[in-house]
């Protein structure tokens, strides 16, 4: 008897631990410049796409729960885009390949990444601060209270 083989639509579900994210790194870090698209630091949305497949990526950090979503697409890389992750073990020098993908919108990635800091951002707090270490506590509490003031914007 031969085995049945389904047709499904539906893509894996993909779980990559993720131990850092960087938007994007400008001429201030010689060496880790990750592109010159935003020379003014004036971060734009990219209009050269490679698909008009739009994917959803769900990212999650291991002391909070809460998955913060993205909206992401295949970009054509410029010449200047850094395409791949370098490091050193030693005196090993090591790289990853990196796929181009990019935030659809960037206004709405920095809208997920505000929503998240103000709802997650004092539990995190709350949660590895030593509340008997009077310094930090009123420190780290201080800022949290002007954070979030009506008088400060993001």
């Amino acid at each position: 008897m031969k085995p049945t083989k389904f047709k499904t639509s539906r893509l894996p579900c993909l779980r990559y631990k993720l131990t850092e994210v960087r938007l994007f790194v400008g001429s201030m870090a010689p060496g880790l410049v990750w592109s010159t698209r935003w020379q003014d630091l004036q971060v734009k949305d990219i209009n050269v796409w490679a698909s008009s497949e739009i994917r959803t990526i769900k990212l999650t950090q291991d002391y909070v729960a809460t998955p913060l979503t993205f909206k992401v697409r295949r970009f054509v890389p410029l010449e200047s885009d850094m395409l791949d992750r370098r490091w050193a073990h030693g005196s090993v020098k090591k790289s990853v390949a990196l796929p181009p993908y990019a935030f659809v919108n960037m206004k709405e990635a920095l809208n997920v990444y505000k929503g998240f800091i103000n709802q997650e951002g004092t539990r995190h707090f709350q949660s590895i601060l030593d509340r008997n270490d009077g310094l930090v506590w009123s420190t780290y509490g201080a800022a949290v209270k002007i954070s979030n003031s009506l008088t400060v914007s993001l």
